[in-house]
């Protein structure tokens, strides 16, 4: 039973941050932007932090039913996200308007790339990074996290664009456009 009592406490805090989140948030309209004239809005945003891939979900029986839910780092690590990207201002794009992402991961490098002197070595001088995390698992918890920030549901991205690179700061740059 304290194992059900402490699943259901960290649910409820968990909440309780979301909200608290959202209500510190104030989404702007086409209006606000003083874009009446229905042009494209181009926003860009950084995200600092090493990129992490979508959990798979878990699952809880509450009494007859099964509830699914998201592992915890999952959890951090989209909440993370979308308090960066508050903190930067965005403009939360209509319910009717198509949305293009463009999303660069830049994923930290392995110490082994790294020779005695703190240089890279020659054979890993390429920036494509080809291991795990799998790109659709990086941009379906950026997808998650930005739910309600810069659009109203994840269906209004018609158009993606991603890649996942190395780099010495590990970060995740997203460019949004509406149509």
């Amino acid at each position: 039973m304290l194992i059900e009592h402490d699943l259901f406490r960290g649910c409820i805090d968990k909440v309780a941050m979301a909200i608290d989140r959202l209500k510190a948030f104030e989404p702007h309209y086409e209006g606000d932007r003083g874009n009446e004239g229905g042009e494209r809005v181009k926003q860009t945003f950084i995200y600092e932090g090493i990129p992490k891939p979508q959990g798979r979900p878990r699952f809880a029986r509450m009494g007859k039913f099964v509830k699914a839910y998201d592992p915890n780092d999952s959890r951090a690590y989209k909440d993370n996200i979308a308090a960066q990207i508050v903190a930067q201002k965005p403009v939360l794009i209509e319910r009717e308007k198509a949305i293009r992402l463009w999303l660069s991961f830049y994923l930290p490098r392995p110490k082994g790339h790294y020779n005695s002197k703190g240089d890279i070595k020659p054979q890993y001088a390429p920036t494509a990074h080809t291991k795990k995390p799998d790109l659709d698992n990086l941009v379906k918890a950026v997808k998650d996290s930005l739910k309600g920030i810069l659009w109203y549901d994840d269906s209004q991205v018609y158009f993606t664009e991603a890649e996942k690179k190395y780099s010495d700061k590990a970060t995740v740059h997203i460019i949004v456009e509406d149509l």
